[in-house]
């Protein structure tokens, strides 16, 4: 009798992540940083490192944030889903909202320590 057929459990959705990868590639290079010093300080391999720039694979988000503090950036976690009803929202004159416009038009989800 041939063995029962288990179904595979899907893959959770990756995040998206290309943008800030790109932007952090981006800064690697302009600081004139060397892939295999960004992955000593980053704490994983040049390989996994050239991996994550060129797209085959993401980073986790412990390494991402280990590897914007690398190129000593900051990560701004933003919420995915839209706030409940119950919450108070921020008017347009909000200096919070204000705040997070201005790191949002320099660059989605990364500001400069």
């Amino acid at each position: 009798m041939p063995d029962p057929i288990i179904p595979r459990r899907p893959r959770r959705p990756r995040p998206r992540l290309h943008h800030i990868v790109a932007y952090l590639r981006q800064v690697r290079l302009s600081h004139g940083i060397e892939p295999p010093v960004l992955a000593k300080r980053i704490g994983v391999s040049r390989e996994l490192l050239s991996r994550w720039e060129c797209g085959v694979c993401h980073p986790c988000l412990t390494n991402l944030y280990a590897w914007a503090n690398a190129l000593e950036l900051d990560l701004i976690p933003c919420p995915l889903t839209k706030p409940s009803t119950n919450q108070p929202s921020l008017n347009e004159e909000s200096p919070i909202l204000h705040s997070y416009r201005a790191l949002r038009s320099n660059m989605p989800g990364i500001a400069r320590r």
